[in-house]
């Protein structure tokens, strides 16, 4: 693997483990198939602070039966580290393969091409040699708040993809039936939610679809299609039905070794987030847990439907499949 590409947390490389293999022309021999295009598909499929457990990596907490099932077609690195441990400043290092201290980008607030506007990403690369290049969801990290002009630059919509499209929650799937915040609204994001509606009524399951869709469309040019799932990212909401995967009683949550070296202070923890960490039940701790474990069933159920169009259109043979975690 091309470390200077790929240093993320986990990923998975459906097929095989190099990248730009369309643009040497080749056919390329795998273990056990080959790879049947010169200039395959890719398909990279991006997840938000997903953590080192669940089925396919460390432990069996959390049910992630398509993440099992997509280990199964490729090779799992499992010793591959973010540059980062924020959204923006990874993702823009995976995106360009150069350090966070070489892009500028340490924080959430400055976009990629603000730092480097000449910078070829890769997307970029396969747009410009022939590929359609499409976004749905998270890939760079989101910016731009209502301004849409302000939300296609974050997205690097013309730059990096031929499209890029951005999803919400609908009216249903913004009506929470059980949660809360448990920090009583010290930090806006630190809530879960059991919510109503379908899985298409939150950003996730029509990110699913819209993948899904640009899958099916005919067409004579390979594609690139990034699926960026927000989930199982803050806020920690979920359809209620991947809540009730997890009954409370069921999960343990963990606890800090007795004999635990003291945390730097250059850690995620104080300030703000350390005042509202430190007066945590086990209760709130265990509602977080469940949320976040919730949130990843859920996101793998969406994934489980765009493998399901691999399958349904017996592209396997011909499609480069990555999926990278940002951060955890």
């Amino acid at each position: 693997m091309n470390q200077r590409i790929f240093n993320v947390r986990h990923l998975i490389v459906s097929l095989i483990p190099l990248v730009f293999i369309g643009l040497c022309g080749r056919t390329i021999g795998l273990c056990g198939g080959t790879l049947q295009a010169d200039r395959p598909n890719i398909l990279l499929i991006m997840v938000d602070d997903l953590r080192d457990y669940g089925g396919a990596f460390t432990s069996e907490v959390v049910k992630t039966p398509n993440l099992d099932r997509l280990r199964a077609h490729g090779t799992t690195f499992e010793r591959a580290y973010v540059q980062y441990p924020v959204c923006n400043p990874s993702r823009s290092s995976m995106m360009v393969g150069l350090r966070a201290e070489q892009t500028g980008i340490t924080g959430n607030d400055t976009r990629l091409r603000q730092k480097m506007p000449e910078i070829i990403t890769m997307p970029q690369l396969c747009k410009d040699a022939g590929w359609q290049t499409h976004a749905f969801g998270k890939l760079f990290h989101l910016g731009g708040g209502k301004n849409d002009k302000q939300k296609a630059l974050w997205m690097d919509a013309g730059r990096s993809w031929h499209t890029a499209q951005a999803f919400e929650a609908t009216q249903l799937g913004r009506r929470i039936i059980e949660g809360r915040n448990v920090t009583d609204g010290a930090l806006n994001w630190c809530q879960w939610g059991a919510a109503d509606g379908t899985d298409d009524d939150q950003p996730d399951g029509q990110i699913a679809a819209a993948t899904v869709a640009m899958i099916e469309k005919p067409g004579d040019a390979p594609w690139f299609i990034g699926c960026g799932f927000m989930k199982p990212h803050d806020p920690f909401i979920a359809p209620k039905k991947y809540f009730d995967l997890y009954p409370p009683k069921s999960l343990e949550i963990w606890r800090d070794p007795a004999d635990i070296a003291p945390v730097r202070r250059e850690a995620v923890g104080f300030g703000a987030l350390g005042e509202a960490f430190a007066k945590f039940t086990e209760q709130e701790w265990r509602e977080l847990f469940r949320a976040y474990c919730a949130g990843t069933s859920f996101m793998d159920a969406q994934l489980g439907r765009v493998l399901d169009a691999l399958d349904r259109y017996k592209l396997w043979g011909k499609t480069l499949v990555i999926f990278v975690g940002d951060h955890g």
